[in-house]
């Protein structure tokens, strides 16, 4: 998730973070211009975030590939929310909301 506002990403981190560690049990980066990185993998330099998973695996940890029609739909959603300045949710709950409802599919 990226955003343009250190703030709002900090947020971000101290709510997603501890559920993404519990539940799918994945990683996850804060990392914002003013050098307050965080991770769940131990590192905060910007490097270290970027290369700890490819230097244990010797590997990416993702394969790269050009965005499916779904997330293609999702970019366009996000540019004109963007565009139009609206949110598509009301809060970071009504996010976690949606998030559950739709891991129930």
């Amino acid at each position: 998730m990226f955003t343009a506002f250190a703030d709002t990403a900090r947020y971000l981190y101290g709510q997603i973070a501890p559920w993404a560690r519990r539940e799918p049990g994945i990683h996850v980066a804060l990392i914002v211009g003013d050098g307050g990185n965080r991770t769940t993998l131990g590192g905060a330099d910007y490097d270290d975030i970027l290369t700890t998973e490819v230097v244990k695996d010797q590997a990416f940890s993702l394969e790269l590939k050009v965005p499916n029609a779904e997330t293609r739909a999702a970019m366009e959603e996000s540019r004109a929310m963007m565009k139009a300045r609206r949110a598509r949710f009301d809060s970071a709950q009504a996010l976690f909301d949606d998030l559950e409802t739709a891991s129930r599919r």
